[in-house]
């Protein structure tokens, strides 16, 4: 599987995205063909899962609900129009009726439908902060599957060297057979060996594809979605330590804005439950006009313009269960808060010191390891050639070799995911705000 080994900074940067960039790479997804998989660097697979997850875009339609309550709250009650009539032809029949005509409308006493505004409005900050929230948790989800799968690649490309080496050592194993020089049971073992190896490539095979299809699954993509990862795992030195998380990180953090704001809701809901402790009061405007008859002049009739108001008085209900309630729910908001501010500052500290520790591992093997093990490797070859060591040898030296390197993979494997779980605790390094959906409006 080729690959373009495009090196992801570890140094802090907050990711701009480039429309122009994403918008090719997205036509290019939509026309893929399955004779011409496409390379998508780690983040342009984070560009695809941000607008096409489902589960995240299910996530989105959250503002949408939030806008519409803003769209509905803070408004008056409808008026109501009131007719009335009453005869006495049941009854005396004497031509004497009433009719009334009456327009009433409610009005709340406090700021009742002002407050329901702001906490409709504190809804859609919530909502969009949310979204900011959902799309920090699916980039690092992303990031950490691009990663395993850049892992067991580097294995696959392990057991590919391994079984190059082995078949070309048991090609002169054999050749030396034929002469008398070696036994057919050296050759036996290196094909016992050369089965084994292959067997290990396939179960990683079968682990790319899983991983595979785990990435489909957050690209938001069709099954048959053909595509390569281009991803290397980081230049390791010069790296300056990463920093702790910092107040100006913390409050710009999405988790902790998101948790900040629903305290701020749950402020304004009790303010909205304090306020509605006083019911709306009703105002009438009425007209009535009555025929009756009058002695000794007979029928007449009497016309009356009036203006009615009512009041209710809160003796029973004072809303004091709903106040308790949305006092209690803003107690727990500001836990929550807290807890998050405990979460968030642990994990970027944990994640720092363990990249540092990672990048030291790495930086040795590197330095040192890795040169001897190769010379090791070479120098047990030759001797095997000379006849002054066994194939056991042999062999227990390359499997050191298949170990050490296969250990470095994972040490590297494990500074990467430490790298992408530091910036999703500290907000660093992450997408921009995600935008709005195309079918809200203003």
């Amino acid at each position: 599987m080729g690959r373009i080994t495009i090196r992801k900074s570890m140094y802090p940067r907050i990711y701009q995205r480039h429309l122009a960039c994403y918008a090719a790479v997205f036509l290019a997804a939509s026309s893929l063909s399955a004779q011409a998989p496409l390379a998508l660097s780690s983040e342009q697979a984070v560009e695809l899962a941000i607008e096409n997850n489902p589960l995240f875009q299910a996530a989105r339609s959250v503002v949408e609900r939030a806008r519409g309550r803003l769209q509905q709250a803070g408004l008056l009650d409808n008026p109501e129009l009131g007719v009335s009539y009453s005869g006495d032809q049941a009854f005396n029949d004497e031509g004497e009726q009433s009719f009334g005509l009456a327009f009433s409308q409610r009005f709340p006493v406090t700021q009742r439908l002002q407050l329901e505004k702001a906490v409709a409005r504190k809804e859609v900050e919530v909502a969009q902060a949310e979204i900011n929230n959902e799309m920090r948790l699916l980039t690092q989800k992303v990031r950490l599957a691009v990663v395993a799968l850049a892992s067991t690649e580097a294995e696959l490309e392990l057991r590919d060297q391994l079984k190059s080496l082995n078949q070309e050592f048991l090609d002169f194993i054999e050749s030396r057979v034929e002469t008398g020089e070696a036994s057919q049971v050296e050759a036996d073992q290196l094909r016992i060996a050369l089965y084994s190896v292959k067997q290990e490539t396939t179960q990683l095979r079968h682990q790319l594809t899983v991983q595979k299809a785990a990435i489909r699954e957050l690209m938001g993509v069709a099954p048959d979605f053909e595509f390569d990862l281009d991803y290397a795992f980081s230049p390791l030195p010069e790296n300056p330590p990463l920093p702790d998380l910092d107040e100006a990180w913390l409050h710009a953090h999405p988790a902790y804005r998101l948790r900040q704001l629903l305290v701020q809701l749950a402020e304004g809901r009790i303010a909205r439950a304090l306020a509605a402790r006083w019911a709306d009061v009703a105002v009438e405007v009425f007209y009535e006009e009555e025929r009756g008859v009058d002695a000794p002049n007979g029928l007449g009739r009497d016309r009356f313009l009036g203006l009615g108001l009512s009041v209710p008085l809160p003796l029973h209900d004072r809303n004091a269960g709903n106040v308790a309630e949305q006092r209690a729910a803003r107690n727990e908001m500001h836990w929550h808060l807290q807890a998050t501010v405990s979460s968030l500052q642990i994990e970027a500290s944990m994640r720092r010191e363990l990249v540092d520790s990672l990048r030291q591992q790495a930086l040795e093997y590197e330095s040192e390891v890795m040169s001897l093990i190769d010379q090791n490797l070479e120098a047990m070859r030759d001797g095997y050639a000379k006849g002054q060591i066994s194939l056991a040898e042999l062999f227990q030296t390359q499997a050191q070799r298949l170990k050490i390197q296969s250990t470095h993979i994972q040490v590297l494997s494990e500074l990467a995911n430490a790298h992408i779980q530091w910036s999703a605790a500290t907000g660093v390094d992450l997408p921009a705000r995600a935008p709005a959906p195309n079918t809200l409006t203003n």
